[in-house]
């Protein structure tokens, strides 16, 4: 599994195996607790993921079971998750700021990447405008959810009105 490092809210070394190599947790932006270890040919081995720390831990233990963690590992479960809730409620206010501001910036140049804010399920992120449209086209997208592009060029819109995206 491929983790960008943009997507990467933490990472620690959370337990050792019994040939030494450490077991490393990584938590996304998006919630999602992943943890690996290196083979011993070098390679990367994803253990186990959830959107659970402890579900997470535990697939860990059923695919890699000389996993010794570290003392203290589970118990700092609540700060992890209330972070990463604060951290999620910054993003959305920052977001829904910047799509209803009343900036327009005057740069011809524009960003493939869009405000995208879901009116229907209260979800907003960015998204690549490739990604807007196919979930358009597979009916997966609610179609009169707002967009701005990120680049503030242009004034928010709802997809369904929205010149770069066709409705079909």
């Amino acid at each position: 599994m491929k983790i960008d490092k943009g997507m990467i809210a933490k990472k620690k070394a959370v337990g050792v195996r019994a040939d030494g190599s450490p077991v490393v947790m990584i938590m996304t932006h998006g919630g999602l607790f992943a943890f690996f270890s290196k083979t011993k040919k070098g390679e990367i081995e994803t253990l186990g993921m959830a959107p659970h720390k402890a579900i997470a831990a535990w697939m860990t233990e059923k695919k890699a079971r000389d996993v010794k963690w570290k003392d203290g590992f589970m118990k700092s479960e609540d700060i992890e998750a209330e972070e990463l809730k604060k951290n999620q409620d910054s993003t959305f206010l920052r977001l829904r700021k910047l799509l209803f501001s009343d900036d327009i910036n005057k740069s011809e140049k524009s960003s493939d990447y869009y405000i995208f804010y879901d009116t229907k399920d209260i979800v907003i992120g960015l998204l690549h405008k490739t990604e807007i449209q196919s979930r358009l086209d597979s009916g997966d997208l609610y179609r009169e959810s707002l967009v701005r592009n990120f680049s503030l060029n242009e004034p928010m819109e709802f997809v369904s009105q929205h010149k770069g995206f066709r409705i079909g």
